[in-house]
């Protein structure tokens, strides 16, 4: 399943999902690259859905669940799950994201949307502008 955001997750036989191509154009490996991280942003998500995400055919483990509460309170239909990723795995070129639905909470009759998958990278700052 190749997909566009958004897009609607459903458990298949398969076990695939939707994903989607992000082009790498920094090399990260570079002194001054850190940090890495891979957001996927899902509406309608629930505690007790199961989603895995897969970065270049390599699952991703236990993401940071952040509500978008926007301050307004603790927990909220939308969240982001977030992935720590090392440098070296976010190489110049062409990477593929995966979401897959494991389970979905059955409790709940809507489903879970795909809205978001964001590569945020955050450089160090440059040595010279320390000292100032």
């Amino acid at each position: 399943i190749w997909g566009e955001v958004p897009v609607v997750l459903k458990p298949t036989l398969t076990n695939t999902g939707p994903r989607v191509v992000l082009d790498v154009t920094d090399d990260l490996t570079v002194e001054t690259a850190a940090n890495p991280l891979l957001r996927i942003r899902l509406d309608q998500w629930v505690r007790g859905d199961i989603v895995k995400v897969w970065w270049d055919n390599a699952e991703l483990p236990d993401p940071q669940v952040r509500y978008n509460t926007d301050g307004i309170s603790d927990v909220s239909a939308t969240v982001w799950l977030c992935y720590r990723l090392v440098a070296e795995e976010v190489a110049l070129g062409t990477h593929t994201v995966e979401v897959i639905l494991e389970t979905r909470n059955p409790k709940v009759a809507s489903d879970i949307v795909l809205t978001d998958v964001e590569l945020v990278i955050q450089y160090s700052e440059v040595a010279a502008c320390k000292d100032n």
